[in-house]
């Protein structure tokens, strides 16, 4: 993940993109790709029965939805945040000691970067739908792999499995998450 990570920021800044239009497709890839995974997880839970509490699974859809629609909304009006760097910029100057509008040249110059990217829905409702098809293409290999040795696991389980591990995996305490 993080050699895939750095090839990807590198290509970008070749091609021309800004350090922070960079950081932000980077950003943005990965609450797709945790979204897309963590549905996928749901739907494998929701499939084996945990359907009995339907209120967790109606929040956490929410909270996910609710991520997506911040995202875009902050990717179409990026000017959105200055009030709030504003002043979370003053809270951290005047802790370090330093003149309260230290700093705030280079926010602003950031948030103009950011004006730059270009997300609408249409291309968020693509952008996760290829996010959520390259899990379930997992899924599915992982479902071939195992009836090509012998194994009858159930689509549910597959996929349950596959999210947990996948998430347990992302634990940087060993390259790959292999420790865990």
């Amino acid at each position: 993940p993080v050699l895939s990570a750095t090839f990807v920021y590198r290509q970008q800044r070749i091609w021309g993109a800004s350090p922070v239009v960079a950081s932000w497709q980077l950003v943005m890839s990965g609450v797709l790709q945790a979204v897309g995974l963590a549905l996928l997880g749901l739907g494998g839970a929701f499939l084996l029965g945990a359907s009995r509490n339907p209120l967790s699974l109606i929040f956490t859809l929410g909270g996910f939805g609710l991520l997506l629609l911040l995202a875009q909304t902050v990717a179409k009006n990026p000017q959105q945040l200055d009030g709030v760097g504003v002043r979370v910029l003053s809270w951290v100057n005047s802790a370090r000691g330093k003149p309260t509008h230290t700093g705030l040249q280079k926010w602003r110059e950031t948030l103009v970067q950011l004006e730059s990217v270009s997300l609408s829905r249409r291309e968020l409702g693509v952008a996760f739908s290829w996010s959520l098809f390259n899990w379930i293409a997992d899924v599915a290999c992982l479902a071939f792999a195992a009836y090509a040795a012998g194994g009858k696991p159930s689509l549910a389980g597959l996929t349950v499995a596959y999210a947990a591990a996948r998430a347990v995996g992302s634990i940087p305490l060993m390259p790959g998450g292999l420790l865990v």
